[in-house]
């Protein structure tokens, strides 16, 4: 009989954490671009993304400049609404606005 050898609990750990590192980074854009909130404040309407993505909206907002347009153009390139207010700190106040160029 021969023996198999079953993954360990290290592998899986490693697993959980390229998953997180790869897969947090990438589901931004789509998590923008389909799950931003509709909302009316004083009589001007805008989306607002989710919150869970304030890290990558700090980044946006003082991150390198190429960083910043890199993150603004994923945001905005499958969108169909024109501006997307992004919270930069854990407050979830949305302080950053994603605009989407003419195309």
């Amino acid at each position: 009989m021969t023996s198999r050898k079953h993954p360990c609990a290290a592998f899986w750990a490693t697993v959980v954490v390229v998953v997180a590192l790869v897969g947090y980074p990438l589901s931004f854009g789509p998590a923008c671009w389909w799950f931003s909130s509709y909302k009316v404040e004083n009589g001007a309407a805008h989306y607002v993304a989710p919150y869970v993505y304030w890290p990558i909206g700090w980044l946006a907002a003082y991150g390198p400049r190429p960083l910043s347009r890199a993150i603004n153009w994923y945001g905005t390139v499958w969108i169909y609404q024109v501006y997307v207010y992004f919270p930069p700190s854990r407050t979830g106040v949305p302080g950053i606005v994603f605009t989407q160029k003419n195309k």
